[in-house]
C-alpha cells in the first residue's frame, strides 16, 4: 500500500483497505490485485498506468484469464 497511497484518491485508498490486496511492482508501474475477503478469489486487477481498472473480474466472471494477467498489461508498451 505504501507504493500507491500517495498516487491515488483518498476515498479509493480507503475502499481498497477493506480488501486483501497484493501490489506487484513492474518496473515503473505496478499491478494491483484485489481479493474477496471471504473466498480469497480475485475480484479486480489493475495496471497503474490507466485511470480505470483493467479487469473487473467480479462483475465480468469468465472474461479474464486470471492465471495469465500479463495478457492484459496495458502498461508494458508505454514504458
Amino acid at each position: 500500500m505504501q507504493l500507491i497511497e500517495n498516487k491515488i484518491p483518498v476515498r479509493y485508498l480507503a475502499e481498497l483497505k477493506k480488501y486483501p490486496l497484493d501490489v506487484r511492482p513492474k518496473g515503473s508501474y505496478y499491478l494491483l490485485l484485489v481479493f474477496d475477503p471471504y473466498t480469497k478469489a480475485l475480484i479486480l486487477f489493475d495496471y497503474s498506468c490507466t485511470p480505470e481498472p483493467d479487469g473487473q473480474v467480479l462483475f465480468e466472471p469468465g472474461k479474464y484469464n486470471t492465471k495469465a494477467l500479463d495478457l492484459y498489461d496495458t502498461c508494458k508498451d508505454r514504458n
